[in-house]
C-alpha cells in the first residue's frame, strides 16, 4: 500500500490474539478442520473467499480487518507458500541512533521491516510483533527494569516501535514476531469464524441459563446479539440473549473444551524455529542513555492531592 495506515499499538492488538490464542490450543489441526494442506499451497482458489465470520468485531482491531479485506477483495493470496509467510530469522530490527545521543525523557523509535523466507519484504501488515524496552548491564545481562513498547502497522510490510526512555545507562530492544500475518489469518478462521469446534465460550445468566459468548457470532433470528463490547478498552464482546430475547447482566463466564489437541509446532504457520515467539535480527538496538532532570521536573510540576474527603496532604501539615 502507498498510503501507510496509522493503527492501533501491540497492546491493543495484543487482546485480539489473548482471545483467537484460546482456539490455538484447543482446536484440531487447520488441515484436518479445513482441509487446507499442511503446506498451504496458493493454488487452492475455494479458500480466498472464505466467510472470516461476523465482521461486528472486525472494526475493533484495523490491522486484522484491513487484513481480511485483502483476502475477500480478492488482492491478497491465501493460503500462501510457506516460503511467501513472514520470516523472524530474516525480518529486520533498525533503531534511528542519535548522533547527539539519548538522555532520560526521550523518545526511542525503531523500524521493523518484515520480510518473507525469500528475503522480499512483505507488501501488506497484519504481523503480530512484541515489542519491549529493557535496562542491560555492561555485560548485555537483562536487569529488572523494562516496559513495553507502541507499535504501529503501517500496512506496507513496515512496523514503528517507540518507547520513552525512563532510566539512565544502557537499554537495549527486543522484539519478537509472535504470529505472522498468515497466522494471524488462520486464527480468525478458526476462532472469529466460529469454524473451530472444540471450544466454547459459555456465560450464564442470573436466571441459571447458559449461552455462547464471542468476539464474532454468527446471527440467530431466535436469538438476538447482546452487545457486550468495551470500546474504549479495544475488546469486542457478544453473548445470545436469553430464551426470552433479553440481555440480562453476565453472572460468570468459563471457557469449555471439547479436545486439548494444539497445533503448534505441526503446521508450518505455527513453528517456533521460525515464525512462532521467535526474536527477530536487530541492528544498533543497543544504546545508551544519560541521565537528566526529567523525572524531578514531572516530580515537582504534580498538582496538589488534595480532597473534601478522606485524607489529603493537608492532614498531615503541621502535626
Amino acid at each position: 500500500m502507498k498510503v501507510a495506515m496509522e493503527m492501533m499499538s501491540s497492546r491493543k492488538y495484543a487482546i485480539f490474539i489473548c482471545l483467537t490464542i484460546l482456539g490455538l490450543f484447543a482446536t484440531y489441526l487447520i488441515s484436518e478442520k479445513t482441509n487446507i494442506s499442511t503446506n498451504f499451497e496458493p493454488n487452492k482458489r475455494q479458500y480466498l473467499k472464505i466467510p472470516f465470520g461476523s465482521k461486528i468485531w472486525r472494526t475493533f482491531y484495523p490491522e486484522v480487518d484491513a487484513l481480511l479485506r485483502l483476502i475477500e477483495d480478492n488482492k491478497l493470496k491465501w493460503p500462501a507458500p510457506i516460503t511467501k509467510t513472514t520470516s523472524a530469522n530474516l525480518t529486520k530490527l533498525s533503531v534511528k541512533n542519535r548522533a547527539e545521543g539519548y538522555i532520560v525523557g526521550d523518545t526511542v523509535v525503531a523500524t521493523i521491516e518484515a520480510k518473507n523466507g525469500l528475503g522480499e519484504r512483505k507488501q501488506h501488515g497484519g504481523d503480530y510483533f512484541y515489542c519491549r524496552l529493557m535496562s542491560t548491564s555492561e555485560e548485555g545481562d537483562i536487569l529488572n527494569t523494562g516496559l513495553a513498547c507502541d507499535i504501529i502497522d503501517h500496512g506496507n510490510g513496515f512496523y514503528t516501535a517507540s518507547a520513552p526512555l525512563l532510566w539512565p545507562g544502557n537499554s537495549t530492544l527486543f522484539v519478537d514476531l509472535v504470529h505472522s500475518s498468515e497466522a494471524v489469518v488462520a486464527l480468525a478462521l478458526e476462532s472469529a469464524a466460529s469454524s473451530a469446534k472444540d471450544i466454547h465460550f459459555v456465560s450464564t445468566y442470573p436466571s441459571g441459563e447458559e449461552v455462547d459468548c464471542n468476539v464474532g457470532l454468527k446471527p440467530n433470528p431466535s436469538r438476538p446479539l447482546c452487545n457486550l463490547s468495551h470500546p474504549e478498552k479495544g475488546s469486542s464482546w457478544f453473548c445470545y440473549s436469553d430464551s426470552a430475547g433479553n440481555c440480562p447482566d453476565v453472572t460468570y463466564t468459563e471457557t469449555r473444551y471439547d479436545n486439548r489437541v494444539s497445533f503448534v509446532g505441526t503446521t508450518p504457520l505455527f513453528d517456533p524455529a521460525t515464525n512462532f515467539k521467535v526474536p527477530i535480527q536487530m541492528q544498533g538496538n543497543v544504546f545508551q542513555v544519560k541521565d537528566s532532570t526529567y523525572t524531578s521536573d514531572i516530580l515537582k510540576n504534580l498538582p496538589r492531592c488534595e480532597t473534601e474527603s478522606g485524607v489529603s496532604e493537608r492532614s498531615f501539615e503541621n502535626k
